[in-house]
This record gives structure tokens, sequence and C-alpha cells, in this order.
């Protein structure tokens, strides 16, 4: 019973874990900052990808949807 508990009790006190993203750039003139979370980076052959994140200062509106951040995963060679 009292190794029931134990593991119960490490299980919901566990953190989940959160990217480590990392800033590296952005645009001053329309207010973003743009991040990548490197643990994210992936390279097969020539081709290399990784999670991006863009941080807007201010609510943008596209065809209706309005956010302020937007995630994507970019490729690049």
């Amino acid at each position: 019973m009292k190794r029931l508990l134990l593991i119960i009790l490490l299980g919901l006190s566990s953190a989940p874990a959160y990217a480590e993203w990392m800033a590296v750039g952005g645009n001053d003139q329309i207010g973003m900052t743009t991040y990548a979370d490197p643990g994210t980076i992936r390279r097969k052959g020539d081709l290399v990808k990784m999670w991006q994140l863009n941080d807007f200062n201010t609510i943008q509106t596209v065809e209706g949807y309005s956010f302020l951040s937007t995630k994507k995963q970019r490729e690049s060679n």
C-alpha cells in the first residue's frame, strides 16, 4: 500500500517539460520577436528541421483570425 501511494505521489508531483525557446531575431518595425527551440533541431541529409515561434507585441488579424503568436516547423537546407 505504501509503495502504491509513493508511486501515485511521484506521478502527480512531476512537472511538465517545457521547451527551451531561445530568441534568435525579430522585426522591430512590426513588433515581433522570433524564437527557436534548439531541442527540436533534426538533420536528415542536407535538410534541417526545427520549430520556430513568432511572438507579436500587438494583436495580428489575418482573414478574420486574431492572434499574438505563431508556431511553425521550419525546414531548410
